[in-house]
């Protein structure tokens, strides 16, 4: 007859060994669940936002540019539920093999996105060869670009080639580069992105340097300011009937 001791003892090793063996030689149905997370997160780390720009490669361009090689997003910027804004990098830094970069854009925040800012060495120098030049999508918010951009011998340039289908840039500030000046401007969609997993993109001058991504920035909805200037009115009256009634 075992002793109560000896049976202690063996249940202790039998613990130790499914713990040894759930990272070891044989896996329990725990470790399982945990491998399989870790591939899952591995490859959905690549893969999550695949889609949201369209593909540039073996199309010609439009307007100059180099031979397509983009399969997908250079730069995607994630809103997401909490109020932060996430970036992740694509497979290619250019979509035109060359100079420019395609933006894909994800709503993940719960409410429309209209328009965002947007900041980088460059990123508004437009020259023309547009990524709608390469995929033949056409800009549905053609001439809404509040500035218009010409090159050295007065020619307008092609902005509206950079909307993919339906963005449009205002409030562009072209930094000087030599100087150390960042670009600067707010990217704006005719038709605003839906909150939950909506997507769109757009196309910006310059390579996406890893180091130095573009900076992004929210701009208020108008509902939003509706309710700042509801509060500033308040806040103006009472101070007139504190004034008054001192």
């Amino acid at each position: 007859m075992e002793s109560v001791s000896s049976k202690l003892s063996m249940q202790e090793s039998a613990g130790k060994s499914e713990q040894y063996d759930s990272w070891g030689g044989h896996m329990n149905k725990y470790s399982v669940y945990r491998v399989a997370g870790l591939m899952f997160m591995l490859v959905a780390g690549d893969s999550a936002f695949a889609g949201v720009c369209p593909s540039t490669v073996g199309l010609g361009p439009f307007g100059g540019g180099g031979t397509g090689n983009a399969t997908d997003c250079n730069f995607t910027i994630i809103f997401n539920t909490n109020g932060s804004i996430g970036t992740t990098f694509g497979p290619q830094t250019t979509y035109d093999s060359l100079d420019d970069a395609l933006i894909g854009v994800v709503n993940n925040s719960g409410h429309t996105i209209s328009s965002f800012n947007l900041s980088g060495r460059g990123v508004f120098t437009f020259d023309g060869d547009g990524v709608n030049g390469y995929t033949g999508v056409t800009n549905t918010a053609t001439g809404l670009s509040s500035q218009a951009f010409y090159n050295y011998n007065g020619s307008v340039l092609g902005t509206d080639q950079y909307g993919g289908a339906d963005a449009y840039f205002t409030n562009v500030f072209i930094g000087l580069g030599y100087l150390g000046q960042n670009s600067s401007g707010t990217v704006n969609f005719k038709n605003a992105i839906l909150g939950n997993g909506g997507t769109d993109y757009f196309a910006l001058e310059n390579p996406i340097n890893i180091n130095a991504p573009p900076q992004v920035g929210t701009v208020p909805e108008p509902a939003s300011v509706a309710l700042l200037g509801i509060g500033l009115l308040g806040l103006m009256a009472g101070l007139r009937r504190h004034r008054r009634f001192g």
